[in-house]
């Protein structure tokens, strides 16, 4: 695959999640992601598939329930969530939520409202300069996909700093995990 193919495929993927990770809770039509991604919609979701590793429904599903679980530590009725989270139904969204945590949607939101003894840290914001990024998102379970989106990104250090003579890794860099 020519580079500037393979550019244009990842920044049509960046595009896409960025936009789902906005409007998760929006109607995601094949149409309107095939639109942002600029490709047809069957081209798209093979590329999509194989830079991500998983479906454009299981990552729309993923984003979903994630922003869902958080929500339900709120007040807010669980078929308002699930209404706000894309999902039509409560039986969907709590048959989705519940084949992902394995917890209904009422028992979790019950369980993380029970938690005592939590401490909440007072944040602190801080203002950086302008610094360039490098992102490797990995899905699964946290222990394997740390690793290997550790590994991934010390492969693309390592070859930027043989190939171009472009320290990534210098005394100034910094590390997040998310």
């Amino acid at each position: 695959m020519k580079k500037t193919t393979k550019d244009e495929y990842l920044q049509a993927v960046y595009r896409v999640i960025y936009h789902i990770d906005k409007h998760y809770g929006n109607d995601l039509s094949v149409e309107l992601r095939s639109k942002v991604a600029r490709f047809s919609k069957y081209h798209f979701h093979r590329v999509f598939h194989s830079i991500v590793g998983i479906s454009m429904g299981e990552y729309i599903r993923l984003v979903r329930l994630q922003e869902s679980s958080l929500k339900l530590r709120s007040d807010e009725s669980i078929i308002n969530i699930a209404l706000k989270s894309g999902y039509e139904t409560h039986a969907s969204f709590a048959k989705a939520f519940k084949m992902r945590f394995n917890l209904s949607p009422k028992e979790f939101s019950k369980k993380i409202k029970q938690r005592k003894g939590d401490i909440m840290i007072e944040p602190k914001i801080v203002d950086f300069e302008k610094v360039e990024v490098l992102c490797v998102r990995k899905m699964g379970d946290y222990m394997v996909s740390a690793g290997e989106a550790f590994g991934v990104l010390m492969a693309f250090a390592y070859k930027q700093k043989i190939k171009h003579k472009k320290n990534l890794l210098g005394k100034d860099a910094m590390l997040y995990r998310v």
